[in-house]
């Protein structure tokens, strides 16, 4: 037997696009300065290992305001100064999906996360411009393009506290909507652009051979107990705290066999074969 899945969803929107950048060219470039106190965050399914793997970076300095993973697989970022926040291991695993976020105060401290949870902070005091264009992917000519996908891409002009950050991986809920600047859903599908749902007409081009794909939005996998219950497992980072409920189905054949147990009429001291009520003679129904 089988279980069957109802979702309560409600409140929760998406089309289940992403966009993928294969490392060779592929990158996501807008016309933006990034703001003197701010949030990025992004996320990504990361695919690969290697020197290097650049989430995002910009015009200005191929060294400053990035992100990146090496092929040891240490996450690290950068903001305006050349001092790497973190250089921790990349917990999230190859092909799985992270929300990976920096945020930044000007004159402050910049800390970067991986799931909501943060790894590392410096103090920020000097952070150079980011230039005019800020890419996702890698743009800069003096980093390497990433091999990911990408559901989404969000940076706010505020640094976000670490309860925000933690309840926006927990429960998807972008906290602060006034103050965000960009926000790439990847919603399209199909074509060279992308659109900014902030509002601000901030819209990104792609650049390389970067292809759009349908998300696996709900990727289940359930378990018969001995006792005929279930158990399930979801595997997505997009669709939180969801309500589902499981249905188990039995399944019954199309005749039974069955003996009347007293031999009174209309019943049979052997065992007789009976139809469902569904037209057939002798049916008859539980």
């Amino acid at each position: 037997t089988n279980p069957s899945i109802e979702t309560n969803t409600s409140g929760f929107t998406t089309s289940g696009n992403e966009l993928a950048f294969d490392g060779t060219g592929d990158y996501v470039s807008m016309t933006y300065t990034l703001p003197a106190t701010g949030t990025i965050s992004v996320i990504v399914n990361i695919l690969e290992f290697k020197d290097y793997n650049t989430l995002w970076d910009c015009s200005a300095d191929a060294n400053k305001w990035e992100c990146w993973i090496n092929a040891a697989g240490a996450l690290n970022m950068r903001t305006g100064i050349s001092t790497v926040i973190g250089n921790a291991a990349y917990t999230g695993g190859k092909g799985k999906w992270a929300t990976i976020t920096m945020t930044w105060t000007s004159g402050g401290n910049a800390t970067a996360y991986l799931n909501g949870v943060a790894f590392g902070t410096v103090v920020a005091t000097t952070d150079a411009s980011s230039g005019t264009t800020f890419y996702w992917g890698g743009g800069n000519a003096g980093n390497t393009q990433g091999n990911f996908n990408m559901r989404r891409g969000t940076i706010w002009n505020v640094a976000l506290s670490g309860d925000e950050v933690l309840a926006m991986y927990n429960n998807s809920t972008y906290p602060q909507q006034g103050n965000v600047t960009v926000d790439h859903l990847f919603d399209e599908g199909i074509g060279t652009s992308v659109a900014d749902s902030s509002g601000n007409g901030v819209t990104g081009t792609i650049t390389g051979t970067a292809t759009w794909k349908i998300d696996n939005q709900l990727n289940t996998q359930s378990t018969e107990a001995n006792n005929g219950d279930y158990s399930l497992k979801v595997n997505n980072p997009i669709m939180r705290n969801i309500d589902m409920e499981l249905h188990p189905t039995v399944n019954i054949p199309t005749t039974i066999t069955a003996r009347w147990a007293d031999g009174t009429a209309g019943g049979s001291t052997t065992n007789d074969t009976y139809g469902w009520t569904n037209g057939s003679v002798g049916g008859f129904a539980f």
